[in-house]
């Protein structure tokens, strides 16, 4: 009997294996990986992913952050010419070779800092935009704070190795998400395979950029301390993953242990849209309005990420109140938008009014109230009407009696008052 069980545990354990391994495909030799969609934020995959550690020029994502938000603001533009002092064109460890003196333009440093992870670079767009490295550096922290994220600390524009510097795989994430959502014009600088500066013909340090064409960023880091790291972003048919590896033995496993992440993330997970962001989902009746109903209307498409074997099951319900009284305002917040799969509850979204409704005059108010009173209480109103019609025709008959009382003689009025007294007093 045993012999059978074993021989079966054998036959279904390759079945059990490759039916979870899409849950745990790998086990990354770096100290931490983290895969994510840009799009939903659902995470795929995660070791280690809160484990803080020196994140060397993967600081350069929240440089390159803030002179994007400037561009945006108009305080910079992107042709200016940046002053390089001594301090930026001596700058130590990767560079572009900046030389002191020059006015470079701030295209050019943003390729330096994207593409050969230029610390002269970084040094020089500090002092251009904000005066000062320290300025700089607070308004990369506040940027942290605003994102809400809680273990990543910078204290260099560039990465440079210093004791209270930190980040996570997951805070690194999540950076590269906003960034990249905020500012999806900066991959034509970090997809650059080369530029040349003062002759000098520079390559791309994130090697996965050479590889594979869905491959468009995003950064690369290494000191001593902390090991090799890279975030990649690839976007395959109009879908984008973010794959961070942090503290990796040397290049080439940072680079295989991302592209890992990257082909799991797309051959065992696809994005499904349930709606899209504006359409009218469902109605809600309206008491004392000028309109009986208001739509309900989503401000963010119904986008989730699943499992490629869940598709089928993937659906979404509306969840609002009976009805609210007007006056409704555009856009309040009526309801929720609930998908999910058979088991979970994947995704809430808020739903709101997709117009104004004002409060109606009080004939309409009166007439709404009664129809709202009689589609709630039916079967108790029928009850009720038909209570009242009998005591109504009982009224009617004692009230006929009376009158014919009046009408005839002793004799016969005596038999009608019995049968007035029969009706009155039944029991009797």
């Amino acid at each position: 009997m045993r012999i059978w069980l074993i021989l079966l545990f054998l036959v279904c354990l390759p079945q059990y294996i490759f039916a979870n391994q899409q849950f745990c495909p790998f086990k990354a030799s770096s100290v931490s990986a983290f895969l994510m969609d840009a799009e939903t934020g659902k995470i795929m995959y995660r070791q280690n992913p809160n484990f803080r550690i020196q994140p060397a020029s993967l600081t350069k994502v929240m440089t390159l952050f803030l002179i994007f938000d400037a561009l945006d603001q108009k305080t910079i533009q992107i042709g200016k010419k940046v002053f390089i002092s001594k301090k930026a064109a001596q700058k130590g460890g990767s560079k572009m070779y900046l030389r002191e003196g020059k006015n470079v333009p701030l295209s050019e440093l943003i390729k330096g800092i994207a593409v050969v992870s230029g610390n002269d670079a970084c040094v020089a767009v500090a002092e251009g935009l904000y005066k000062s490295e320290k300025i700089f550096i607070e308004k990369m922290n506040r940027k942290v704070k605003s994102l809400k994220i809680q273990n990543t600390k910078f204290q260099t524009v560039d990465g440079w190795p210093s004791p209270d510097q930190y980040t996570t795989a997951y805070d690194m994430a999540i950076i590269a998400q906003a960034y990249i959502r905020e500012h999806p014009e900066a991959l034509q600088y970090h997809n650059l395979k080369e530029f040349s500066h003062n002759n000098i013909l520079l390559h791309n340090r994130n090697g996965l950029i050479l590889q594979d064409p869905s491959i468009d960023g995003l950064k690369t880091g290494h000191v001593e301390d902390a090991g090799y790291h890279l975030v990649a972003t690839a976007k395959r048919e109009n879908r984008r993953l973010i794959a961070i590896v942090m503290g990796a033995k040397n290049k080439k496993i940072r680079e295989i242990e991302a592209m890992q992440l990257l082909n799991f993330g797309f051959s065992n997970f696809l994005n499904v849209k349930l709606f899209n962001k504006g359409e009218v989902l469902s109605h809600l009746s309206v008491l004392k309005g000028i309109k009986d109903r208001v739509g309900l209307k989503s401000q963010e498409d119904g986008i989730v990420t699943i499992n490629i074997n869940q598709k089928k099951h993937v659906s979404f319900s509306v969840k609002t109140g009976d009805q609210y009284e007007a006056p409704i305002q555009i856009n309040q917040k009526l309801g929720h938008a609930i998908i999910s799969d058979q088991k979970n509850i994947l995704k809430t979204i808020p739903l709101y009014a997709n117009e104004e409704i004002p409060q109606a005059d009080f004939k309409k108010i009166a007439l709404q109230t009664s129809q709202y009173i009689i589609s709630k209480h039916k079967t108790g109103l029928i009850i009720v009407i038909f209570i009242i019609s009998i005591f109504g025709l009982q009224a009617w008959r004692i009230r006929r009696l009376r009158k014919q009382i009046k009408r005839i003689n002793n004799h016969d009025a005596n038999i009608v008052k019995k049968r007035l007294n029969k009706i009155i007093k039944p029991n009797k």
